[in-house]
């Protein structure tokens, strides 16, 4: 099955599964919440509206969904060869060096969160569905055999979380700790696990006919937490 069908059928399950939310109480609570994080060679940054709705451990405990819009940058970075076989057999990896990598990705988010105290909230958030975009680049793929090739890529335009190294495309994940300021304003701290991808524009024969190469950072980013209505 290709990338493209593998995405519409995600598609069709989050709607349906999206259905299942229409089922739940309606305390529901929307928010928007802007984050950063800039290390050393990489910044980051994602903006996301997301609902979520209390349902167990006296409404302590919470799931959810939205959208977030996350930017990416970073330079002199490798990218391992992605698919779930070669990413998991080191000497089936080559290596994609880019001086400077930028991806733009939207994708739909599921959320987990639970009210520690009344001020204080614990998460957990992953993007579920998307597409990415960004400018072409050039890089140079080191191979195992101790070759260099030049080759061109794009953001790998789907983005499908299937867990692992079977995911597709760019994802950002993040668990968080969040301080509500007042009613409506809140700050946090997240830690955040982001891939990047890059499909390049011709299949590599020497690296098993594979064209996906991945990058994965770990960021400590900034939050801040809009709260709607009361």
């Amino acid at each position: 099955m290709t990338i493209k069908c593998y995405f519409l059928l995600c598609v069709y399950l989050f709607l349906n599964f999206n259905s299942l939310f229409a089922q739940l109480p309606s305390n529901s609570k929307w928010r928007a919440e802007g984050s950063w994080a800039h290390a050393s060679e990489k910044f980051q940054i994602s903006a996301s509206l997301h609902r979520i709705h209390s349902i167990a451990l006296k409404q302590k405990f919470s799931i959810g969904y939205g959208l977030r819009f996350s930017f990416f940058e970073g330079r002199a970075l490798n990218y391992i060869s992605a698919p779930p076989l070669l990413a998991a057999d080191q000497s089936k990896q080559a290596q994609w060096y880019l001086n400077d990598a930028q991806v733009n990705f939207l994708n739909l988010e599921i959320h987990l969160h639970y009210q520690l105290l009344p001020r204080i909230e614990l998460g957990f958030n992953i993007d579920a569905l998307g597409l990415s975009w960004g400018a072409p680049k050039e890089g140079i793929l080191n191979l195992n055999n101790g070759t260099q090739q030049l080759h061109r890529g794009t953001p790998t335009a789907y983005n499908i979380l299937l867990i692992g190294n079977a995911d597709v495309g760019s994802l950002n994940a993040n668990s968080y700790i969040v301080y509500r300021v007042n009613q409506h304003w809140g700050v946090g701290l997240s830690y955040s696990h982001l891939y990047t991808e890059y499909t390049l524009d011709q299949k590599v024969v020497a690296n098993f006919e594979n064209d996906r190469f991945r990058n994965k950072s770990w960021l400590l980013r900034w939050v801040v937490r809009y709260y709607f209505g009361n």
